[in-house]
């Protein structure tokens, strides 16, 4: 069984959106394509290398995250 990502490895938040909410949504939406696209799976349906890819991209995800909440910080 192949797992699949529904989103691309470059899939990354533009610092330079014009407010935090679209930011925000960026982030929502490749987090619940990231749940979608494991929704099927069982852990250990996944091989070793498309775990790695998974855990890559939800760290990126963390990143984005982080991200926002520092500009969120600035614009207090």
């Amino acid at each position: 069984m192949k797992f699949e990502l529904l989103i691309d490895d470059d899939f990354v938040v533009n610092p330079s959106f014009k407010s935090i909410a679209e930011a925000i949504g960026e982030i929502g939406f490749g987090f619940k394509q990231l749940l979608l696209a494991m929704n099927n799976y069982r852990l250990e349906d996944i091989k070793p290398a498309e775990l790695e890819t998974l855990i890559s991209k939800l760290l990126k995800l963390q990143l984005q995250i982080d991200q926002v909440l520092e500009n969120i910080e600035t614009l207090r």
